[in-house]
């Protein structure tokens, strides 16, 4: 009885965490290659969010899709099976993805900043994913909590990492196709809230039945 509650508490939706494209309004050439002391923090810029970071984002990509594929497929599936699945496949792809993103290199001071929001708001997401395995195993409503505020402070993260980023682009005449931190579904902010909103209702009802 207790895990089919905790099944129904786990509405907790996980953001792919998109990057906005940027370009140089004034560039000739495509920027590429290793990060140089010389490169200007306009061509860093570029080359962290149009080059960098997709070129580390089948990691990340896979495991939230793991993840929310759940949601997707409705709550009757086999939980055990999917946290295992989480624990073995999609835990593993995400640190992978967060050693590499850490592992990106960075001239300016401004692009290093951009890096440890967008580094910040991907530990919450593995933080939240691992408390899920953890409920899951433990029968725990509570760690359903402790997933879904990881997942709300992760999104906080994006959004300071997006305005950041918005700014930079505008203070070095750089241009931006389009800020996305929909979540791996394509679903927009409010779908997102709206989850969260379900989950802890959901898990508030969890834990008031799981303590009678």
């Amino acid at each position: 009885m207790k895990k089919k509650i905790l099944i129904v508490a786990l509405g907790l939706a996980l953001v792919m965490g998109t990057a906005a494209c940027g370009k140089s309004e004034d560039a000739t050439t495509e920027i590429t290659g290793s990060t140089e002391a010389g490169q200007t923090l306009q061509q860093e810029i570029v080359k962290f969010v149009g080059t960098d970071l997709p070129s580390i984002a089948a990691d990340r990509d896979k495991a939230v899709e793991i993840y929310n594929a759940y949601f997707k497929a409705g709550n009757d599936q086999d939980s055990e099976k999917w946290m295992n699945t989480l624990q073995n496949d999609a835990l593993p792809k995400y640190d992978t993805y967060i050693k590499n993103l850490k592992g990106l290199p960075f001239v300016h001071a401004e692009v290093g900043e951009l890096k440890d929001l967008y580094a910040a708001s991907a530990e919450l997401q593995r933080g939240a994913i691992k408390d899920v395995i953890e409920a899951i195993t433990n029968v725990d409503s509570r760690l359903l909590d402790s997933a879904q505020k990881k997942v709300e402070q992760s999104q906080k993260k994006l959004d300071e990492y997006n305005k950041k980023l918005k700014a930079l682009c505008e203070e070095n005449n750089i241009s931006l196709e389009g800020i996305d931190t929909a979540s791996g579904d394509k679903a927009g902010k409010g779908e997102t809230e709206a989850a969260t909103q379900a989950a802890t209702e959901a898990a508030t009802q969890a834990a008031t039945e799981a303590a009678q």
